[in-house]
């Protein structure tokens, strides 16, 4: 459970759900086991027991608190971690690899954990050797054990959670897994892409799972549903209004004030960036973290000279990264004239008619931006990357062999059609929906939110709720397949109307 309110709602109504469906008790996880503390209540005063009991919860179990050990004393707000002292120095590529492929007895990812909550706790870029490191390795393994223990005794049927990475919850959804249980995961969109995580294979990540069964159920629906181009295009236009998801709502200042940076009729690539923080290891990667990823196409950029690479700095970066690696990058490349940072908006329409490719670790502008006719190059795995709009380099050889031929017209251009049924069917056609849950946004009041979701409640019925149904449907077909998709039994009258 989370201290976010539109996570908390969103979590207890999909537990409640899962309850009904199964006929188990509900029971819920919370406290402030040490890691990031914004991914967990930070003490039991903060719990809302009555709202939880009012949803079925039977029963509470608070996580151990954090270990003894505080962050890295060297560690000052603002400032490189890596400039601080002698005693604190950023790990190899090897070192981070073999993080990242640590796990304990039961399959449970725990290197990756580390690596991830590592940089989350501090809002570090990569990971480094310090006092810090060994601190979360032994938050984790102290969580890890506690979780082992309590599932083992009282194996569950499932464990829900829409935060699975740099959380203590996706460490919580693997040792379900390992005990024969379900993961139910949810995305928080407008509408709620719900998806249920069974079996999980030897070094497969719970977005490995989340891949599985989105492309089963992609597959299905085009199998099923016979869409018109016009029909595509109507649904991707209503895509950017009512079923938009929050994080890419259009800026009010999105087409005001942005001249092109370059003079030259050099190509273009336009490199999305991630918040270096943000989940470097919750997928599979071509580079050991994001940080790392930016750092080499750069040089590559730079090295070259025949081409103009435009980074967009994501808008929360600074949020989300306390070294300032942005600033020392735009610094640093600052002599080479095909390379420009930008931090304000940029138009849509200046992207796509100006850039030849664009590029994105995993992020949504994959698929954004391939619907719109952007050729898309993905730097790692993504829950899309099985829709043959997007380019998945698997090495980073593959990676900059991939951004040389589509800059240099070798690569065809992208299937703009598939690419917004692909959006289209995940943010409207697939997505259940619930009245009591309605539309959440992290910038309206939280009363509103409340005010809202008390005047459904009246006319809520779990049982006959879409996303109740959506679920039900959902468990089964993970019996079958291994993990499934939520889809709502009307889509496809939907779709064909």
């Amino acid at each position: 459970m989370h201290n976010n309110l539109q996570y908390l709602l969103r979590s207890l109504y999909i537990a409640r759900s899962t309850a009904v469906i199964t006929g188990c008790d509900l029971i819920g996880i919370a406290g402030n086991p040490g890691v990031v503390e914004r991914s967990a209540y930070l003490d039991p005063k903060q719990f809302d027991f009555e709202l939880a009991e009012s949803f079925g919860v039977k029963q509470i179990i608070f996580a151990p608190v954090k270990s003894k050990h505080e962050a890295c004393s060297v560690f000052e707000p603002l400032l490189d971690p890596s400039s601080r002292c002698d005693t604190i120095g950023r790990a190899s590529v090897e070192t981070i690899r073999n993080l990242q492929n640590l796990q304990d007895q039961d399959g449970v990812q725990i290197g990756r954990i580390v690596q991830d909550t590592f940089m989350r706790s501090n809002l570090w870029p990569t990971v480094y050797e310090c006092d810090a490191l060994n601190s979360t390795r032994e938050e984790i393994d102290t969580l890890s054990e506690w979780l082992r223990d309590i599932f083992r005794d009282r194996p569950p049927e499932a464990f829900v959670s829409g935060h699975i990475d740099y959380s203590p919850w996706g460490l919580a959804m693997q040792h379900c897994l390992a005990e024969g249980g379900k993961g139910i995961y949810y995305r928080c969109d407008v509408r709620t892409p719900i998806y249920v995580l069974g079996h999980r294979e030897n070094k497969e990540t719970l977005n490995g799972l989340l891949r599985r069964a989105d492309e089963r159920a992609f597959l299905e629906h085009r199998d099923i549903s016979q869409i018109s181009r016009t029909s595509i295009d109507i649904r991707h236009a209503l895509n950017d209004s009512i079923s938009k998801n929050w994080r890419w709502t259009t800026h009010p200042d999105a087409g005001d004030h942005f001249e092109w940076p370059f003079s030259t009729n050099l190509p273009t690539a336009c490199l999305f960036s991630h918040t270096f923080t943000d989940q470097p290891s919750a997928d599979e990667s071509v580079f050991i973290d994001h940080l790392d990823w930016l750092e080499k196409t750069l040089a590559h950029a730079a090295a070259r000279g025949d081409y103009n690479l435009l980074v967009k700095v994501h808008p929360l970066d600074g949020l989300f990264d306390l070294s300032k690696s942005i600033d020392r990058l735009e610094n640093e490349f600052s002599i080479h004239k095909n390379i420009v940072f930008s931090r304000q908006p940029i138009p849509t329409s200046t992207i796509v008619n100006n850039c030849a490719v664009g590029i994105t670790v995993r992020g949504t502008p994959g698929t954004e931006f391939s619907a719109l006719g952007l050729t898309m190059l993905l730097a790692g795995r993504a829950y899309y990357d099985h829709v043959e709009c997007v380019i998945r380099a698997n090495s980073e050889l593959e990676y900059f062999s991939y951004l040389e031929d589509i800059l240099f017209s070798r690569i065809k251009p992208v299937d703009t059609v598939i690419a917004k049924e692909y959006v289209a069917f995940d943010r409207y056609w697939a997505a259940p929906f619930s009245s009591l849950l309605g539309s959440f946004s992290p910038n309206r009041d939280p009363e509103l939110i409340w005010s809202n979701a008390l005047s459904a409640c009246p006319a809520t019925a779990f049982e006959v709720d879409e996303i109740t149904q959506c679920l039900s449907d959902a468990i089964n077909n993970c019996e079958k397949y291994g993990s499934a998709r939520a889809v709502p039994r009307h889509a496809n009258s939907l779709l064909l109307n």
